[in-house]
């Protein structure tokens, strides 16, 4: 295989991958429509839940917001519920903030959504396909999981595309479904 042929599979797997994305943004588009959240609002909502807690400095930093803008964002989720503001106990200069259960609820149902809507396209597929599909995208979520989470022990998983993936310690990566 040629370097040109590389770069011109990668980029059929781009569209590829555009196209999946627009219909799966197209069929979830009213769990959107219904979110009465600014973008900046949402990420900071995602931020906190991915930290599972933070103080206003660092997602102000990572939101790239200014200190007042971060105040009027955290004081809409506190108001709606979403985020809950504590002063930290350590030093009560600071507030640490976390998602409420209401804030968790709704960013689960985000994501339900979406794999909702994946769930409905891949039924679709026979187990034929799900297998190819699923042996496919392996090598590439191997590629993409740290190291810690692959079986040491396991030498397939580093050199082919059948892994093992143990249990994540962050909630943030799920586990992946194994296969040999």
């Amino acid at each position: 295989m040629t370097a040109e042929n590389k770069k011109q599979i990668i980029q059929q797997i781009h569209q590829m991958g555009f196209f999946i994305s627009q219909n799966i943004e197209q069929g979830r588009l009213d769990s959107w429509i219904d979110l009465n959240l600014t973008m900046s609002q949402l990420k900071g909502l995602i931020y906190i839940e991915y930290q599972r807690s933070t103080c206003p400095r660092d997602l102000s930093r990572t939101l790239k917001m200014a200190k007042p803008n971060i105040t009027s964002l955290v004081d809409f989720l506190v108001q709606g519920g979403l985020v809950s503001r504590k002063q930290n106990p350590e030093d009560r200069r600071l507030w640490i903030l976390t998602t409420t259960p209401k804030g968790k609820k709704l960013l689960k149902n985000l994501r339900e959504s979406v794999s909702s809507e994946i769930s409905g396209y891949l039924m679709q597929l026979s187990l034929d396909q799900l297998h190819k599909l699923a042996e496919g995208i392996s090598p590439l979520v191997v590629l993409m999981q740290p190291n810690k989470y692959l079986n040491p022990n396991d030498k397939q998983s580093k050199n082919s595309s059948a892994f093992v993936v143990k249990e994540p310690q962050s909630k943030a990566i799920h586990p992946i479904i194994t296969h040999h």
